[in-house]
């Protein structure tokens, strides 16, 4: 609610913060730059979201609903992100971010779903990647500002009960 604008939709609600406050440059205005940013956004939406989203359904919306999880569609998914993973690697390996050599929302975009997957899904496809592996936003000082939010980094049984006790990076318990 931004006096009584309501949006709804993470990245559309990202996407209003980032125009509303253009000197966050986290949507460039440069047209090649802005092109480069649109593809990697679009990228990101309909070559990781969809698979990504996938695997966490699985292994933790299914959990979350006290729902079996269905291994065999965690090793599918699980591999057609690795090969997914590939692209950004190049990417990766010609550019610090996805749409350039500054991070744009399009980095940011993915920041929900790779430690979900890393943990919960119990593979280390983001770091056989070399250039992913290099490319992780966690490092960065203003991410480690903020809390987890709930659910991205703490599990909830049905009934509330915490599950997760890996530590996040820094010392902060994911449970605390």
């Amino acid at each position: 609610d931004d006096n009584g604008f309501i949006l709804y939709e993470s990245r559309a609600i990202c996407r209003y913060i980032a125009a509303k406050y253009p000197e966050s440059n986290l949507i460039p205005t440069d047209p090649k730059k802005n092109a480069l940013f649109e593809q990697a956004a679009s990228s990101e939406y309909a070559n990781f979201e969809t698979i990504a989203g996938g695997i966490i359904m699985e292994v933790w919306g299914k959990r979350t609903m006290g729902l079996k999880e269905d291994q065999a569609v965690i090793d599918a998914k699980t591999l057609a992100l690795d090969a997914k993973l590939n692209a950004y690697n190049a990417i990766l390996g010609k550019t610090k971010y996805l749409a350039g050599d500054e991070i744009t929302l399009a980095d940011l975009f993915h920041l929900p779903h790779a430690p979900i997957i890393e943990e919960h899904a119990k593979t280390d496809i983001m770091v056989r990647k070399p250039n992913v592996a290099r490319s992780s936003l966690q490092p960065i000082p203003a991410f480690q500002k903020f809390p987890p939010a709930v659910g991205l980094h703490v599990i909830y049984a049905p009934g509330g009960t915490k599950t997760s006790s890996r530590a996040r990076p820094g010392g902060r318990s994911r449970t605390g």
